[in-house]
């Protein structure tokens, strides 16, 4: 039918449940997702909001003895300075991952010390990246970031290509995955 090719709602054959179609794949809901032998998976904090602040405090793994953070000072114009948290996983890393952080954040946010660890037992050298006044360094700039302003991660990529011959990655979170 239109709206199986469509991707919209149809009624399904198991008692009039919803299920969505998409090409010729039906998807039930998510509270029917069962797999054999496994029992259906009840979060432990379901309120959006509070698992947004719980995951702020939730510890996070870095092992920072087996990985040493380096603190490191890029100069991006005449101006200006940012601070980025280095931590290589050898002596020839695979490649580069640069991490930027979201609004209000910094370089130390769980999220970041989180993909910079699994990271970092991939191969990968990490690079957090703390935009421009964040994470401390007001005193380096004389401007705030905006999420418009991508010259201080482009001057920090092409550094690190130049420097290291390696690929470089990036992730951003949220302002961070805009910039």
């Amino acid at each position: 039918s239109r709206a199986d090719q469509a991707g919209e709602p149809i009624r399904g054959a198991r008692s009039g449940v919803l299920h969505h179609t998409i090409g010729a794949v039906t998807v039930p809901p998510m509270n029917l997702l069962y797999t054999k032998g496994l029992h259906r998976f009840v979060p432990l904090i379901r309120h959006p909001d509070l698992l947004t602040i719980v995951a702020h405090f939730w510890p996070r793994p870095l092992d920072e003895r087996r990985f040493p953070v380096r603190k490191k000072l890029y100069r991006t114009d005449e101006e200006t300075q940012v601070l980025v948290e280095e931590q290589s996983a050898g002596a020839a890393p695979s490649s580069h991952l640069v991490l930027v952080h979201g609004l209000e954040s910094s370089s130390r946010a769980g999220y970041m010390k989180s993909l910079a660890s699994a990271a970092l037992h991939a191969g990968f050298s990490t690079h957090r990246m703390n935009l421009r006044s964040c994470g401390g360094t007001e005193s380096l700039c004389r401007t705030a970031y905006h999420s418009g302003l991508t010259a201080d991660l482009e001057g920090i990529v092409r550094e690190l290509a130049a420097v290291t011959g390696r690929p470089v990655f990036l992730a951003g979170f949220s302002l961070g995955g805009n910039v």
